[in-house]
């Protein structure tokens, strides 16, 4: 399984393989728990099954707080939630993260499925960068692993 981040001029990236089908994958993402937790802490309330629905993210005892709002849903090819809220407590700016896009491709391919993991708007100037990019990149490691 190849798996590759990088730091785009539009955000943070986050590209492996599976042996999953895209179908299966999809599913495993409309659960947020099951790719964002683990790490720090965290809890996860709310919705995310169809577009319009809310879920409120707290990790590190409240260090990190954001609303997310799932504004973009195609079947086993794309989940996309805008952040509206949040609170970063470990930088100045704690909204940083307000109006950035989160957002799953998945593409089929010989054997399974590429999945690609977007921050869009989480760009190397954010104060939060470096630490945000890597519990992304535990976070991606640690959903590559799960979907084998």
């Amino acid at each position: 399984m190849m798996n590759t981040n990088s730091n785009a001029a539009g955000g943070f990236t986050f590209r492996f393989s599976s042996t999953l089908s895209s179908e299966i994958i999809f599913n495993h993402l409309l659960d947020i728990p099951f790719w964002w937790s683990g790490l720090f802490g965290e809890t996860i309330v709310g919705e995310s099954k169809a577009v319009g629905d809310v879920f409120d993210f707290k990790a590190g005892g409240g260090v990190h707080h954001t609303v997310h709002r799932l504004i973009d849903l195609v079947p086993n090819v794309t989940i996309a939630w805008k952040v509206e809220q949040s609170h970063l407590d470990f930088v100045e700016i704690k909204n940083e993260w307000d109006d950035t896009t989160i957002r799953f491709t998945l593409t089929p391919q010989d054997g399974g499925t590429e999945v690609l993991f977007e921050h869009i708007g989480l760009v190397p100037n954010f104060q939060c960068y470096h630490n945000c990019s890597l519990a992304w990149t535990g976070y991606m490691d640690q959903l590559r692993q799960k979907l084998g």
